[in-house]
């Protein structure tokens, strides 16, 4: 890919999740990814063939702007619509912008969704887990997957 994410090195299970998918689930297929931040997963799953719908509350993560990383640095982040563009992959993609705990859940049954760390940011940290997990299990088609994954700091 031409454009990088900011998380480019942040560690991830996706790996895995992306193996697996491409197991069970035929590219073509809706993949929705909840709290899509600048693309470092959507961007994967589109070039791999997926329809991807990306859900994101936050304004910058979609549309660039300044960040403050850890370490009291600051960088500007290339927002997600940018990056689809510049990887012409933007036809693959249904952006979201809207939150996703919030109002009536979407309305879709998508063949796989997944989410990385998006249940613990300061934002939804003060929800139940439960019912973040129930919003994510609506969205994903009987016999679908969902991959979910949780880090804590160390």
């Amino acid at each position: 890919m031409q454009t990088q994410s900011l998380w480019e090195h942040t560690l991830t299970f996706f790996p895995q999740f992306l193996a697996t998918l491409r197991e069970r689930v035929a590219p073509g297929a809706t993949v929705a990814v909840v709290g899509v931040s600048d693309g470092k997963f959507v961007l994967p799953l589109a070039a791999a063939g997926y329809r991807v719908v990306a859900i994101e509350r936050d304004a910058v993560a979609l549309h660039g702007g300044d960040v403050h990383l850890p370490g009291d640095s600051q960088a500007h982040a290339l927002g997600l619509i940018d990056r689809l563009k510049l990887e012409e992959l933007h036809e693959r993609v249904e952006v979201v912008e809207d939150d996703f705990l919030n109002g009536e859940p979407l309305g879709l049954q998508c063949d796989a969704v997944w989410t990385s760390c998006s249940w613990h940011y300061s934002a939804n940290h003060h929800r139940p887990l439960g019912e973040f997990v129930d919003r994510m299990r609506r969205l994903v088609r009987p016999g679908g997957m969902f991959g979910a994954e949780f880090m804590m700091p160390v």
